[in-house]
């Protein structure tokens, strides 16, 4: 199958969307490898949980952040997170990055602005559930540290079993934390 048409009457958000399952699909034992040893850590002092953020809108590099419970200077406590990457200046899912800049990098071919809001909202979900299965296929179920996902600066966690969408302070605050931001 090749993947790689260049018109845009080859193009649609059904097609692309089906594009990027291949892609994602053969992806998933090399993710499940990076992941796994997520699923393995102890919890640090303080920290209360973690979320991998998935740059979806760059190069589909990917975060670990962890969030720390830790009292400040006027005795409140506050929700301190902590930013690394887990693929340094790379790729967490490199075939689909190659496909999004040979797809989207190609001036031939653009999606209105009605298609790209339903490309982004159906991507968003595809990439979603996608992570979520490698996570539960790591060992995800056994971690030590609850943890959640987001995408590139959004602000919000997702809880990997339920999809929930829920603010940093609303995920602290469901593991039993009163924290401020």
């Amino acid at each position: 199958m090749n993947i790689m048409e260049t018109n845009n009457e080859a193009r649609s958000v059904a097609k692309l969307l089906a594009d990027i399952e291949v892609i994602l699909e053969a992806a998933i034992q090399e993710a499940v490898e990076k992941l796994r040893p997520y699923t393995q850590r102890q919890l640090e002092p303080d920290e209360i949980f973690a979320c991998f953020e998935l740059w979806n809108l760059q190069n589909y590099g990917l975060n670990y952040n962890k969030f720390f419970a830790r009292q400040n200077d006027q005795g409140r406590i506050n929700l301190d997170p902590d930013y690394e990457p887990v693929t340094e200046d790379a790729s967490f899912i490199p075939e689909l990055d190659k496909y999004m800049e040979d797809v989207f990098g190609n001036q031939e071919f653009e999606l209105t602005q009605a298609e790209d809001e339903e490309f982004s909202a159906e991507h968003e979900q595809q990439l979603f559930k996608w992570f979520a299965e490698c996570w539960w296929a790591a060992g995800g179920e056994s971690s030590a540290v609850p943890t959640f996902f987001c995408f590139e600066k959004e602000g919000v966690c997702r809880d990997l079993k339920t999809a929930e969408v829920l603010s940093e302070v609303e995920a602290a605050r469901r593991l039993g934390y009163e924290v401020e931001v």
